[in-house]
């Protein structure tokens, strides 16, 4: 005779258990993705808190430029991990998805470009620089009219009296930041939490994302208006409160954006330190040779000397000094930066070359089922 079974059948038993496993492992996954998301959110609140100015109403300058591009290689850095953690491969991503990142990536490209090019400007101001003193140092005990004349124009191309441009009036590197402005737009309209119905893994990934892409506009549009000397390039965001780091990044862009504005409002040429002070410099060792040539004799016309030890070689050594610190500090700033943006670029290139690979290896693989199929 058979024993009863209290009304419990062996299949009820393991089924209850098997649905039990199935929520546990549920929810041990839920937790998972939780805990990869908050690390990503809290690190990237960590880099932002690191953007703040050092004081209030300060100047852009060129290490807290270099910095950003640097959160911004390490946020994306970041991301490429992320993907890897959430085991999230590619075949699985929305082609939507897809061509938005592969949209991005030639925005970030070219707006790299731009940036380079800008630097490049930069870089070849400060050689000017470099031979006007040149041209006044006093290795041979003197300076001659001829050396002050020349320097007094190399000064005044400096100070914008004479550019190079092209038939239409502006110069190939101004239109190339001056369209960074659109680029910037677009990426704003693009940017917004698409909807994901049944992956928990995609609404991770589309949240970091959303995280990196709203930071890099900002990082970007901050440098381009620096580039572009005007305030017309900078983008407003505005967080949805559901992330974390949403009051910290609203609090940052106002600040920092009515940094720049109010700048350019109030007639700032640059909202660059570095380059106001070297502006600063250039405008006043002019304005000192020119006087100094309107008072020797034979004035602007030339043939005078000034001889080291003279009143007037006082007069003109304290502008030379204060033009050779701004140059200084110029060029120091600008090698980390031009370092920096390269490598940004770089790990852009890398992950748009790996996406584009992976969705080659995809297509390769499904041609090949296809084939193996059709062939049986």
């Amino acid at each position: 005779m058979s024993r009863p079974h209290d009304g419990h059948s062996m299949s009820s038993f393991f089924g209850n258990h098997f649905r039990i496993f199935i929520r546990k492992r549920s929810f041990n996954s839920s937790v998972r993705l939780n805990q990869i998301l908050k690390g990503f959110e809290t690190v990237l609140e960590e880099r932002l808190e690191r953007l703040k100015l050092n004081k209030p109403k300060d100047f852009i300058d060129l290490t807290w430029m270099r910095q950003a591009m640097e959160i911004l290689f390490s946020l994306h850095s970041d991301l490429r991990s992320l993907v890897g953690d959430l085991g999230f491969p590619i075949a699985k991503w929305d082609k939507k998805w897809i061509d938005q990142y592969l949209d991005d990536t030639v925005n970030l490209l070219d707006i790299c470009i731009a940036l380079n090019a800008e630097i490049s400007c930069l870089d070849h101001r400060h050689l000017i620089v470099q031979y006007v003193l040149h041209l006044l140092n006093f290795s041979d005990g003197m300076l001659s009219s001829d050396k002050l004349i020349r320097a007094n124009d190399h000064l005044g191309e400096l100070m914008g009296e004479t550019k190079a441009k092209e038939k239409n009036g502006v110069s190939q590197t101004k239109r190339k930041i001056e369209n960074c402005a659109a680029i910037l737009e677009g990426m704003r309209k693009s940017l917004h939490l698409r909807k994901v119905k049944s992956s928990a893994k995609g609404k991770v990934l589309l949240r970091a994302i959303y995280g990196v892409k709203a930071t890099t506009i900002f990082i970007c549009s901050i440098l381009v208006s620096v580039f572009a000397g005007s305030s017309g390039p900078l983008v407003d965001l505005s967080i949805p409160d559901q992330f974390s780091w949403s009051a910290l990044f609203m609090t940052l862009q106002q600040e920092v954006n009515e940094e720049i504005r109010v700048g350019f409002v109030m007639g700032r040429v640059t909202a660059l330190k570095e380059l106001e002070s070297l502006n600063a410099a250039v405008k006043n060792l002019r304005s000192t040779i020119q006087m100094l040539s309107l008072d020797m004799p034979g004035g602007n016309e030339g043939g005078f000397q000034i001889t080291e030890g003279s009143e007037q070689a006082e007069q003109i050594r304290q502008p030379v000094q204060e033009l050779q610190q701004s140059a200084d500090l110029l060029s120091q700033g600008l090698d980390p930066l031009t370092k920096q943006v390269n490598e940004f670029f770089q790990i852009i290139l890398k992950g748009r070359n790996a996406l584009l690979d992976s969705l080659r290896f995809s297509e390769d693989n499904d041609t090949q089922i296809g084939d193996e199929l059709f062939k049986k």
